[in-house]
């Protein structure tokens, strides 16, 4: 019954792609459930890699696949390295401990910034093993140095990215930890 309901969010998602406006947005056309809310494509990406997704370890996936989206992936050499979508829009940082995204232009607020944050907050997610939050960084990974294009991802170690025109998901695939980023919503897991 999952496997089925997640092979249909997949067959939606691919099919809001192949509608996007193509006009360098990120995403398709749609609305959010208000703010910080993730709208119907959103709740699509949570079903694919769901709110408990299993552990996998980065090689118990077929090569040069993604567990996440079954979309191709390219295995990075040890290190940390930057990348970014196609419009430039949202740019990340993928490396032995972390994953970190920003995005540039989004229709979404963050909620406040906590006491524990003096510089900016929300301008991105991070994920680790611990798990998933909004960024407090006064620095910003979105000039990546290459392009992850659409329907495409990048792994490294257990982090792996997926760049889809509705957005990114990244994940620690050990942990299953992880986050959904797009121009109009985010959803944490």
């Amino acid at each position: 019954m999952v496997r089925r309901r997640a092979a249909g969010a997949v067959a939606l998602l691919l099919s809001l792609a192949a509608c996007s406006t193509g006009d360098g947005d990120d995403t398709a056309t749609r609305t959010a459930d208000g703010p910080g809310g993730i709208g119907a494509v959103g709740h699509a990406l949570a079903e694919i890699v769901g709110t408990n997704p299993p552990t996998r370890s980065a090689t118990s996936s077929p090569a040069g696949t993604s567990p996440i989206a079954g979309v191709p992936i390219r295995t990075l050499p040890a290190g940390s390295h930057r990348f970014s979508t196609p419009t430039k829009n949202i740019g990340c940082e993928i490396g032995p401990g972390s994953v970190r995204c920003d995005i540039a232009e989004r229709s979404w607020q963050p909620p406040s910034t906590p006491a524990t944050c003096t510089t900016d907050f929300g301008q991105g997610l991070i994920v680790t093993r611990a798990g998933t939050t909004l960024v407090c960084a006064g620095d910003s990974v979105l000039e990546g140095t290459t392009i992850v294009a659409y329907g495409s991802g990048v792994r490294s170690g257990a982090y792996e990215c997926v760049s889809l025109k509705l957005g990114v998901t990244c994940k620690d695939t050990d942990s299953g930890h992880g986050f959904t980023l797009s121009r109009d919503a985010y959803a944490i897991f």
